[in-house]
């Protein structure tokens, strides 16, 4: 199991950064439908699966900096 972060959809690739910030690009039919940039994702060996959590988690976190940044 290793989680990743989707950093872009280009056409029918998705490249993804790894936890130890290497990138790694697979097809899109690989993904669950609903896959946007910057959901995080555990990849399986039977399948990929977006952590909503961690996704969830991710995006509060980058707020609040941006927030930080404007006081």
């Amino acid at each position: 199991m290793k989680k990743a972060i989707v950093d872009r959809i280009e056409d029918d690739q998705v490249i993804c950064e790894l936890e130890d910030e290497s990138f790694i690009e697979m097809h899109i039919e690989l993904f669950p439908k609903h896959l946007k940039e910057g959901d995080v994702i555990i990849i399986y060996k039977d399948g990929i699966k977006v952590d909503l959590k961690a996704t969830e988690d991710r995006k509060n976190s980058i707020k609040e900096l941006m927030e930080d940044m404007w006081e």
